[in-house]
């Protein structure tokens, strides 16, 4: 009998931040994200109030399209964007004088260097487009990631501290000799199955399919 699970735990999360967190904090999927974007108003002396109520329109108006976090506290813009980037929030939404005048809205990807500016009456799809890419890209680079860490081998000794990619025959007396001679644990071969013409790196035996190990923590 076999028996997998597909529910969700704390592993999961650990995955999230080992994967694409940096020196900043988390940073985290938009599909994922508690909050999707946050609105920072940037205020200017005598007009805190037109900014905030602006920035309050667009928070609304961006809330049935996107999780989205209104931040109109009394602190320094730059103490609020280091709190947002450290909990990882995929988009930053700025609102100041500059953008009112301009009629545009200032957004920072948490992921990505740089600001770009989106036209107000554009602002839901803009940030509709900049989630998917933000989703899009990260899904991109971790999966780049994970290609090159993994390696193909065709003896134990030469497993390293990576994913080995190996030839195994399937039978459980060389799958345990496998790990035995390496320290390492079989993690099973992928699903469908990755065609492969080669031997088992035990027995010697023809082999069929792909198998993958690597040390478990």
């Amino acid at each position: 009998m076999h028996q997998t699970t597909y529910g969700m735990s704390e592993r999961l999360l650990g995955a999230i931040v080992a994967i694409h967190g940096d020196d900043k904090g988390v940073v985290l999927p938009p599909t994922v994200a508690p909050v999707q974007v946050v609105v920072v108003p940037i205020p200017e002396k005598g007009r805190q109030g037109v900014i905030l109520e602006e920035a309050k329109r667009l928070a609304a108006e961006l809330g049935d399209h996107a999780r989205v976090e209104l931040d109109a506290r009394d602190l320094r813009p730059g103490a609020k964007f280091y709190e947002w980037e450290a909990k990882g929030v995929p988009l930053r939404l700025e609102l100041g004088p500059r953008d009112l005048a301009g009629g545009v809205v200032t957004a920072a990807r948490r992921e990505a260097s740089g600001r770009t500016t989106i036209p107000r009456g554009e602002v839901v799809e803009g940030v509709r487009k900049l989630l998917r890419e933000i989703q899009g890209d990260m899904y991109a680079r971790a999966e780049r990631l994970l290609r090159e860490g993994i390696v193909d081998i065709a003896a134990p000794e030469e497993a390293r501290e990576s994913i080995n990619r190996i030839g195994w025959c399937g039978g459980d007396d060389c799958g345990h000799q496998i790990e035995a001679d390496t320290g390492m644990s079989l993690l099973g071969t992928p699903y469908p199955p990755e065609p492969f013409e080669g031997t088992c790196i035990t027995c010697g035996k023809p082999a069929e399919a792909r198998a993958y190990l690597a040390r478990t923590y």
